[in-house]
């Protein structure tokens, strides 16, 4: 349990963590981001199902649907993944 209370006091004091919170509004923005890569991800995978089931972008194969919204999910995780970093 120490380690992990160990690791926390470190993070608290960490360098990152300190420019992110000097700035009151940074926070809030980071947040804003984060959240739009969620909708992103939700909304692509949606659209992705939603042609499997043929409700959606029928004239297109579903192959070509999922790598048109797979690159939005990449691009929307590697978003999460540094914005998620920031927040923690």
């Amino acid at each position: 349990m120490t380690t992990l209370h160990d690791f926390a006091v470190w993070l608290a004091h960490s360098p990152v963590n300190t420019a992110v919170t000097a700035q009151a509004w940074l926070v809030p923005e980071i947040q804003i981001v984060h959240i739009v890569a969620i909708a992103a991800v939700v909304i692509a995978a949606t659209l992705i199902n939603l042609r499997a089931l043929g409700l959606v972008e029928t004239d297109q194969p579903q192959h070509v649907v999922a790598r048109a919204w797979a690159r939005v999910i990449g691009i929307a995780i590697v978003v999460l993944a540094a914005t998620g970093f920031l927040l923690v």
